[in-house]
């Protein structure tokens, strides 16, 4: 950070000098915080009404990970500058530390009125982003620690678990209890940097035993390496991601593995939208060859590429999203050979007594060139989702979940349509 060369007064020799030249700065500047939070004290005695000095005073109580008086001296400074942009944007960058998300988010939303077209409103637009993504992603808001944990519990009733063509007979409906726990390690934080290593696993339960053979646990493990930065004027994130998955079958044997490689780039084109653009490579390897690999065998390497825009607007707590996603899955049996396109409209909503609402209509089609049969298989798809959501402080997270899919395909043995219920309990680390 560029310590500020403004004037201020020596109690000592009541004589001007530069704010840079203080024992105090130098210390901040070797990172000495300790040392310099005792020297800006003193300075703060001689000189009580100057910004600059709260300013440091302030940012070095956040090094020193005292948040709570760092924002009261960040307020006392905004009592004395009540429009200094940068006095709002460091708050915001504090109060995201502390992870009090609404309180950040009111601050940086400030910066953006107060200093248009400046380099503090580009970094207030790019936090308001990663805001919004952790809130998506039902991530817990603020600066990343060295640890992290996501875990789930879930209950949901399902209308049709085999996905059974319509019209078939046999049992169709239950309920299911469902877990996940994902663990996350930062290998790497800076403000540009950021790379992580992550493990998870999920499993499902049945009651009763007619689909005991649909308890499939599966676990996977990956990397991920995220960069900031600016093309021009206009902030971007991009990103490599690596995935590797293993699912079983309920007796224990190994059903399949994959390993998936992801490049995506977002960036912000306006204050107002973010556009996030992705390739991605799977390679699917399949125990199960089917009844002649030549036709049955779903080994394959996939191809994904997609692309969605991103609309904000109540003050960046809302938001709709336009999506299109290409695959092209290159199987080695002829059945599996798929050309597939899919699109996807989602809105989020605040609601009060600090609700969320989502909600997700989609469409897609596939299309199996190769498939060896009487008539062409090709699929229709459509899904209809919503969700309402409510934190309870910083941890812990409530989800009530509806989903439906109707499937059409050429051949009526492959068409169903399902509806799933669901309620979840969601802790942060």
């Amino acid at each position: 950070m560029t310590l500020l060369a403004a004037g201020l007064t020596d109690a000592a020799a009541q004589s001007p000098m530069r704010f840079r030249d203080t024992p105090g700065a130098k210390a901040f500047v070797a990172k000495d915080y300790p040392r310099a939070l005792e020297e800006f004290r003193r300075l703060r005695q001689a000189n009580p009404n100057n910004t600059l000095i709260l300013r440091y005073l302030a940012i070095t109580l956040s090094q020193l990970g005292r948040y709570q008086e760092a924002i009261g001296i960040f307020k006392e400074a905004l009592a004395i500058a009540p429009n200094k942009a940068w006095i709002h944007y460091h708050l915001g960058v504090t109060y995201y530390n502390a992870r009090l998300g609404k309180q950040a988010a009111a601050s940086f939303r400030r910066v953006m009125a107060l200093a248009q077209g400046t380099q503090y409103a580009q970094l207030a637009s790019r936090y308001l982003d990663a805001i919004a993504q952790q809130q998506s992603q039902q991530q817990r808001i603020g600066t990343p620690q060295r640890f992290g944990a996501f875990v789930q519990g879930g209950y949901q009733y399902d209308n049709n678990i085999p996905a059974a063509a319509n019209g078939v007979a046999g049992p169709r409906g239950g309920n299911r209890f469902t877990g996940y726990v994902n663990l996350d390690y930062y290998l790497h934080r800076s403000p540009v940097w950021l790379v992580t290593a992550s493990i998870n696993g999920y499993q499902n339960w049945y009651d009763g035993n007619n689909f005991n053979a649909l308890e499939t646990p599966q676990y996977s493990g990956g990397l991920r390496a995220q960069r900031t930065g600016t093309l021009g004027r206009y902030p971007y994130i991009g990103s490599v991601n690596y995935n590797y998955r293993r699912v079983y079958l309920s007796d224990g044997s190994p059903y399949s593995r994959s390993h998936a490689l992801t490049l995506g780039l977002r960036m912000n084109l306006s204050k107002t939208t973010a556009t996030y653009g992705y390739y991605r490579y799977t390679n699917d390897d399949f125990a199960a060859e089917g009844f002649d690999p030549v036709f049955s065998s779903r080994d394959a390497n996939n191809h994904a590429l997609g692309l969605r825009h991103t609309w904000y607007f109540a003050q960046r707590q809302g938001q709709v999203s336009v999506g299109l996603d290409y695959q092209k899955n290159d199987a080695r049996g002829l059945n599996f050979e798929m050309d597939s396109l899919s699109g996807k409209i989602n809105a989020i909503f605040p609601l009060p007594w600090a609700l969320r609402a989502e909600f997700d209509v989609g469409y897609g089609t596939d299309d199996y060139s190769q498939f060896v049969g009487p008539v062409r298989r090709k699929t229709d798809r459509k899904t209809v989702s919503a969700g309402l959501s409510r934190w309870f402080g910083q941890r812990v997270q409530m989800r009530l979940d509806y989903s439906y899919r109707d499937e059409a395909s050429s051949y009526d043995q492959l068409s169903y349509d399902r509806t799933v219920w669901g309620a979840s309990l969601n802790y942060v680390y």
